[in-house]
């Protein structure tokens, strides 16, 4: 799922690990089946609702050059918008 939207999307897209500094995704993110509604949507609606369907404690964050998308609850990243929480 990581790597898919990691692809897709028009710009860079981080996300945790496992282990850390590797390229396989965190189990979370290889393990969770996510469903998407019907019809056209957003980025940022997709991204919460993905986020909606993982394990509790994912943020996902957008930074001034980058989506990340990490276990944590981080309120401190300087000039950025905290899209969605698990």
């Amino acid at each position: 799922m990581a790597n898919r939207l990691k692809v897709a999307l028009p710009y860079t897209f981080r996300f945790q690990t496992h282990p850390p500094r590797s390229r396989g995704a965190h189990p979370d993110l290889l393990e969770t089946m996510v469903t998407m509604p019907e019809g056209v949507m957003t980025t940022r609606r997709v991204i919460e609702e993905l986020v909606r369907q993982l394990p509790p404690g994912w943020q996902a964050t957008a930074l001034s050059a980058v989506f990340i998308l990490y276990k944590e609850e981080v309120d401190a990243y300087p000039q950025a918008t905290i899209l969605a929480r698990s």
